[in-house]
């Protein structure tokens, strides 16, 4: 019950506060958000690029490389670090 409180309230107090005055310790806290399964907006966007990575991969049959799909995503509008490290990782 404190853990959902903190987090409803946590745009509008810290984290750190509520955690100190409820009396919970914050890595408690941290690792129920992970049970929680609530996807941060940093996994979000990874889901979504790797969907689209797939995608791209499978339209070209399995031809094309990280710098090749790095560049038919950027013409998608996806724009990705030119290096291809973000791609050679889902290989």
């Amino acid at each position: 019950m404190k853990y959902t409180f903190i987090r409803q309230h946590r745009e509008v107090f810290s984290t750190q506060r509520m955690c100190s005055v409820l009396g919970v310790a914050r890595s408690g806290y941290y690792a129920w958000l992970k049970i929680d399964n609530i996807p941060s907006a940093r996994r979000q966007r990874q889901t979504e690029i790797n969907q689209r990575v797939a995608l791209a991969y499978h339209h070209r049959k399995g031809r094309s490389g990280a710098p090749r799909l790095t560049l038919d995503l950027h013409d998608e509008g996806l724009i990705l670090p030119s290096n291809g490290r973000h791609l050679q990782a889902l290989y």
